[in-house]
């Protein structure tokens, strides 16, 4: 929250946004010319860019919707997750299994993404006062029912790190995304090679019984981020 509260949210999110096109974008030749080193660093890289998408989304939600639509405005950003989930999948696997073969997976989505940022960029704004593409009726509802305020602010924040860290609810989240994650890691990493080398599968195949494998996992995680967004 620290940039949030002193740099615009929506400069904040394109900034994360473009760490992660970059990361991807490169990462096809990252791994054929330099190993698995420098590609571990670069999803650091892409893991410490995703920090500030959550709380700039935060910041930019509670200044366009109201208190009683906000958490169906969160409802609607997570399932994206899964929507993700759902259509990338299938997307990938074609990728994969093209003549471009794997590094194209990386490439479109980075082109997607850079489109998405162009747009972004063009017309999203951090409150409804300062956006351009918007009708009379929604800018006055808006203003009526959105408590206005300023993400900028100059003054100095103390955070309690260390009692932060020491917070069983932190410690128990912290344990139980390593876990969720660790599992859906391993099984997206493991399974399709055993589809592939045992049962001897193509790579759709593979893909689609993999989806099925993970949803369960996917519906976890996508109501721990929910939690993380209401909290």
């Amino acid at each position: 929250m620290f940039f949030i509260n002193r740099y615009s949210p929506r400069y904040v999110l394109q900034a994360a946004v473009g760490v992660y096109i970059v990361m991807t974008f490169f990462t096809p030749y990252v791994a054929t010319h330099w190993g698995p080193y420098p590609v571990f660093v670069s999803r650091v890289i892409m893991g410490l860019g995703e920090g500030f998408i959550l709380p700039a989304n935060n910041a930019i939600l509670a200044n366009w919707f109201p208190s009683a639509e906000r958490s169906t405005a969160i409802s609607l950003f997570t399932t994206g997750n899964q929507m993700a989930g759902a259509g990338g999948n299938p997307v990938a696997a074609s990728l994969c299994a093209s003549p471009f073969g794997w590094p194209s997976i990386f490439y479109f989505a980075s082109i997607g993404s850079t489109i998405w940022s162009v747009i972004w960029f063009l017309t999203a704004s951090n409150q409804p006062s300062k956006c351009k593409v918007m009708t009379t009726t929604e800018r006055a509802y808006l203003d009526a029912n959105v408590v206005r305020r300023s993400n900028k602010t100059n003054r100095s924040l103390v955070v309690p790190y260390a009692k932060i860290l020491k917070s069983p609810a932190f410690l128990a989240q912290l344990l139980c995304q390593f876990v969720i994650n660790s599992i859906v890691t391993l099984l997206q990493i493991y399974l399709p090679l055993y589809f592939k080398d045992v049962l001897h599968l193509s790579v759709i195949a593979t893909i689609f019984i993999i989806h099925k494998v993970t949803k369960e996992m996917g519906d976890v995680r996508k109501v721990s981020v929910r939690i993380q967004y209401s909290s």
